[in-house]
């Protein structure tokens, strides 16, 4: 920046994309746990090479987002002949255990979204991001009879992730929705008011007031039937829209 600037003068930084990872011993993760995973990204991928589990990929990557990958990084350097990882790891490194990487690629959109443009301002919230990544975006749970996935308690695995010394004693940043909010709400409105105009006048409601209660008593009853109570639709929409 200072050699950029000693020529051209005062310039205006953003920052495009940063990438943060953590190694680990001790994790012995295979394509089986897949669905072990809560991921505000819909795409998905496990990686093998001749039958043998070697990573797994959430998100693309496209249009700024995020995209975390988990991977064996014993295998990938000896493929690729960087085997002096084993001297960056340095003491923590047990020879011949295989080392798992955690690794998320974040965008320029998720960085506006959680207020960091500047490249200072991604180095200074570097902790918070890893909390944000670790805690929101992608989890590991451990399985349950509930329905609902992201009831599920952490895994002690994933907790080892959370507590990477890259994070420090940070919590995690929070992502800005007013505006994506307000938008998503405007387009809903006008079919929202058709369909509860239209229930009103099937259930003899004559006000709003009495159109809510009526169609609030049609749920209770509907959760009933169903088993299905109407706070996990709202919460499984939440996270499908990346709001919980």
């Amino acid at each position: 920046m200072e050699l950029v600037e000693s020529v051209l003068g005062s310039v205006s930084w953003k920052a495009s994309r940063v990438d943060l990872f953590m190694d680990s011993h001790g994790w012995e993760l295979d394509a089986n746990d897949r669905d072990r995973f809560l991921c505000r990204a819909s795409q998905r991928v496990v990686y093998e090479d001749d039958a043998l589990f070697t990573g797994l990929r959430f998100g693309s990557g496209k249009s700024g987002a995020v995209m975390a990958r988990i991977y064996d990084k014993t295998e990938e350097s000896r493929q690729k002949g960087t085997d002096w990882w084993p001297e960056k790891w340095g003491a923590d490194y047990r020879p011949g255990e295989r080392v798992l990487r955690v690794e998320f690629q974040v965008g320029r959109d998720l960085m506006r979204e959680v207020g960091v443009s500047t490249p200072g301002d991604v180095l200074a919230e570097l902790s918070g991001l890893w909390g944000y990544l670790t805690d929101q975006w992608l989890t590991y749970r451990i399985p349950s009879g509930d329905a609902t996935k992201s009831r599920w308690l952490i895994a002690p695995e994933w907790q080892a992730v959370q507590a990477a010394s890259l994070r420090g004693g940070a919590v995690g940043l929070d992502r800005v929705y007013a505006g994506e909010v307000s938008g998503s709400i405007r387009r809903l409105l006008p079919a929202l008011r058709g369909y509860l105009a239209s229930a009103g006048a099937l259930l003899g409601a004559a006000t709003l007031e009495d159109t809510l209660h009526r169609v609030s008593r049609l749920l209770v009853r509907d959760e009933q039937l169903s088993g299905v109570m109407f706070a996990d639709r709202i919460l499984e929409k939440r996270i499908a829209r990346g709001l919980a």
